[in-house]
């Protein structure tokens, strides 16, 4: 009996031993990260106050939307045939199969004409947006006017200076702009209502609602 008990006792000391060295360890890490709690207080704050200063640095952004009422399928006969025929290079372009025996939906295809590159690249140089497109920094709201970034374009005399590797020039390409555009423009239809939602973000609320404005009579005049 007293040769089992022996044994007994052997088995079972390794076992306390580990429970005293994770007990040791675990009082070890408490009391190392105690004693660096000031450094990961600093840490925390350090982060904490660029994060706000990086945001107080960031320009203001403003949304304009319009919401139009859904324009009426026509039909293949009649007026319908007609504008199945006069947007049927329109519809090529923008990606939208009119079909054989279907109708004309006319907000679909307002929609992706809108999306479109060419539609874009037109609005863009018809309207000479691209300084405000690619180069806005902020608004000043006293003059309402634009602040450009200094290293990328020159207002004064209409002078594009950004710095680029070839094959890009200094002066943006309309794949750039289209690029760009895309990310500030949302078109979209809701699916309750019919209604179209055109919405642009820009630094300068007055240029959000005056392209919203030309975006509206440019797809007008095209459809």
């Amino acid at each position: 009996m007293k040769n089992n008990s022996n044994n007994l006792n052997q088995k079972n000391a390794p076992v306390a031993n580990n429970i005293a060295n994770d007990e040791i360890d675990l009082r070890e890490l408490f009391t190392a990260i105690w004693q660096g709690k000031w450094i990961i207080i600093a840490i925390t704050t350090l982060f904490a106050v660029a994060s706000v200063f990086y945001a107080i640095n960031q320009p203001n952004t403003y949304k304009s939307e319009a919401l139009l009422a859904p324009a009426e399928q026509e039909q293949q006969g009649g007026l319908g045939g007609a504008l199945a025929g006069q947007f049927g290079g329109l519809a090529s372009l923008a990606g939208v199969n009119l079909g054989a025996g279907g109708g004309v939906d006319k907000t679909q295809m307002a929609l992706e004409v809108l999306k479109s590159r060419q539609f874009t690249s037109e609005f863009i140089q018809k309207h000479n947006i691209l300084p405000e497109l690619m180069a806005a920094k902020t608004w000043n709201r006293e003059t309402n006017t634009v602040i450009y970034d200094e290293e990328l374009y020159i207002a004064e005399q209409d002078k594009w200076i950004r710095e680029v590797e070839l094959p890009f020039k200094p002066e943006p390409s309309m794949q750039e702009a289209y690029k760009e555009f895309s990310k500030i423009i949302s078109a979209s239809t809701d699916k309750e209502t019919g209604m179209v939602k055109i919405t642009i973000e820009h630094v300068s609320p007055y240029i959000a609602q005056q392209w919203v404005s030309w975006l509206i009579q440019d797809i007008n005049a095209t459809m």
